[in-house]
């Protein structure tokens, strides 16, 4: 594969990246593949060009070809990075309601679940007093 159609083929999983929001998981998964291919094939080019540049001394015929495969190296590595900030946002976005939801459900159910049981006495003596022999004790709940 030459380093123009590895070029090509960059700019069009580039394009996807640009339409992050609309992708799936599945997707997502997806495009890391192709770009660790991609990777591969562009690390395999850039090696056989340094075995070119040092056995075979053409450093004139190499040099531009050598820079575009190293542009590209770091473009990957780019976009791969994007790709795991973008995701490292959602699943923080996704934490945030679970803290919201969690903050609001958590003191709801330990007071339905001390006030909802259904003992007379719940292991107290009969002559004595506390919050669970008041006959209106749910009422603090609301105060």
């Amino acid at each position: 594969m030459t380093i123009e159609a590895i070029i090509t083929e960059f700019k069009s999983i580039d394009d996807q990246i640009l339409n992050w929001e609309q992708m799936s998981d599945h997707n997502i998964a997806q495009l890391r593949q192709k770009l660790h291919k991609l990777k591969r094939q562009a690390l395999r080019y850039k090696l056989r060009l340094q075995d070119e540049i040092f056995y075979e001394d053409k450093e004139h015929a190499t040099d531009k070809n050598f820079q575009l495969v190293s542009d590209l190296l770091s473009n990957i590595e780019t976009a791969e990075k994007f790709i795991d900030s973008s995701q490292i946002d959602q699943q923080n976005k996704s934490l945030k309601h679970l803290t919201y939801v969690s903050t609001v459900c958590l003191p709801l159910s330990i007071i339905t679940g001390f006030f909802g049981m259904n003992f007379g006495f719940m292991g107290m003596e009969a002559g004595s007093k506390g919050i669970l022999r008041w006959k209106h004790a749910q009422l603090l709940l609301w105060d």
